[in-house]
């Protein structure tokens, strides 16, 4: 029994390893005369390594009897020699990290009949590669392929890519176009975000799905067309330098702040979209032209918050059956008929409203719709089933004690976190955010701040109704009417 033991621990740390077993015979790592660590399975090699001097490095076909057929996981990671790397056409894996970290290298030259069929994985993460030829046979790339190469200028990819995956270019400031081939459906979170120098995507007319943060942070980026994305995803463009949009596809999702900040001067919508989520569009300022869709699915508040078109509009602004917001300096407000959603933030820091009249037929009191207004109280029709947080009988509270005032003690932090706990207690403030932290009162979905009940606020509407469950849950005095 014990012997077995020992036969099956020898096995494991062979696998470990990364050796072979074979009729008793453990194969260990070898070394070419050029310096390249190989391992071999059946008739196939693997580069495994570098412990070479020249700069050049250039992949055999073959090694004796063996075909070259993968480099290997980190093989050259770190590498701060090699300048060049030449593939042959028998590589048909490049895996994680292989070259990550050569900060050196600039070139990787492919064989244009190559067999490549994968790259892995950070494969060429953070090296100084300069440009790069994917070669057609290429279906499948990993995460962080190209992330912070500070020196890619150029990136050619495969027509056989089905995705770019998750921060494939992260962080690429001398990246200055791409071709997206017809292939390509998906584009992954914060694949291009930050490559502050691109300025021209070509190609993406099947890109389905834009991830979250795709193209964030990419100030330079005038020249793109996604028309027939079915999903923005969160910040995808936050802060790009796109000017013109023009969706056409019905089912339409554009997520939290996709387009925030951005430099878009036009959006054109199709008649109908599925959703319109939480400031999409906000701090657009430069936003004049909007050819809105006739049905919306859903629409969220903040939309266009900040922009030259609702500076042109009627005041409050409408989209469809939502009541979008409302401009600065209103005293009273009569929903109109037929509106189904009074949006979040709709009225937010609006100080003069008095009163609101809200119709038979509103559906949705989205969150902070009327947070931080001159209301006192309020009457909800029983049609409303869906009221936020933070939508009726709260203002906005700024703390008297800052940081700075015990900036002369060495414990000032310390002391200001109890000056501030005691201001909280005696003014008893609210603290709401949308993660969740151990003070938190009241959780949100997009917003964060302190604030205190209205006094005296008051809640009429019919008993049983989602206005009396929001003034029960939140303490508010209901009147059943």
């Amino acid at each position: 029994m014990k012997n077995r033991k020992r036969i099956i621990s020898a096995a494991l740390v062979a696998a470990l390893l990364g050796t072979s077993i074979m009729s008793g015979t453990v194969l260990a790592a070898k070394k070419t005369d050029s310096g390249l660590t190989y391992k071999v399975s059946g008739k196939n090699a693997t580069i495994t390594g570098y412990k070479g001097t020249s700069t050049k490095v250039k992949i055999p076909k073959k090694i004796g009897k063996y075909t070259v057929t993968k480099i290997g996981k980190n093989a050259f990671l770190g590498n701060t020699k090699i300048k060049s790397v030449s593939v042959p056409k028998t590589v048909t894996a490049i895996e994680y990290g292989a070259f990550g970290g050569a900060d050196k290298l600039t070139k990787v030259t492919v064989a244009s009949d190559s067999k490549l069929k994968s790259i892995g994985t950070w494969a060429f993460g953070r090296s100084g590669i300069k440009s790069f030829v994917m070669p057609d046979s290429v279906n499948k790339i990993g995460t962080y392929l190209f992330s912070e190469c500070n020196q890619l200028e150029m990136a050619t990819l495969s027509p056989g890519l089905k995705s770019i995956p998750k921060q494939t270019f992260y962080w690429d400031p001398m990246l200055y176009s791409i071709n997206i081939p017809e292939s390509v459906t998906s584009i992954g979170t914060y694949a291009f975000a930050s490559c502050s120098q691109l300025n021209t995507v070509n190609g993406g007319k099947n890109v389905k799905t834009l991830g979250d943060y795709a193209f964030a942070w990419d100030y330079s980026l005038t020249n793109v067309s996604f028309d027939n994305v079915k999903t923005v995803g969160k910040d995808a463009f936050d802060g790009a330098g796109i000017s013109t949009l023009k969706f056409t596809n019905k089912s339409l999702t554009i997520k939290d702040e996709a387009y925030l900040g951005a430099s878009v001067t036009s959006v054109t919508f199709p008649k109908s979209v599925t959703s319109i989520q939480y400031g999409a569009f906000n701090n657009c300022y430069s936003l004049t032209e909007i050819k809105l869709p006739t049905k919306v699915g859903s629409i969220s508040g903040g939309i266009f918050t900040n922009t030259s078109w609702a500076d042109e509009q009627k005041d409050p602004v409408y989209v469809g059956d939502n009541l979008l917001m409302a401009k600065t300096g209103v005293s009273s407000v009569a929903v109109k008929s037929g509106t189904k959603k009074i949006c979040e933030f709709a009225f937010e820091g609006e100080t003069t409203l008095g009163s609101v009249t809200i119709p038979d037929g509103v559906k949705t009191i989205g969150e902070g719709a009327f947070f931080d207004t001159g209301l006192t109280s309020v009457t909800i029709p029983a049609s409303v089933t869906e009221i936020g947080n933070l939508a009726l009988g709260y203002k906005k509270y700024e703390y008297k004690v800052q940081w700075y005032d015990f900036e002369n003690y060495d414990d000032y932090w310390t002391r200001y976190e109890e000056a501030k706990a005691k201001e909280k207690k005696e003014n008893s403030v609210i603290e709401y955010n949308n993660w969740n932290s151990e003070s938190t009162d009241i959780i949100t979905k997009y917003c964060y701040g302190d604030c205190v009940r209205i006094p005296n606020f008051t809640i009429y509407g019919k008993e049983g109704s989602a206005a009396e469950a929001y003034a029960k849950t939140f303490g508010f005095n209901f009147v059943a009417k």
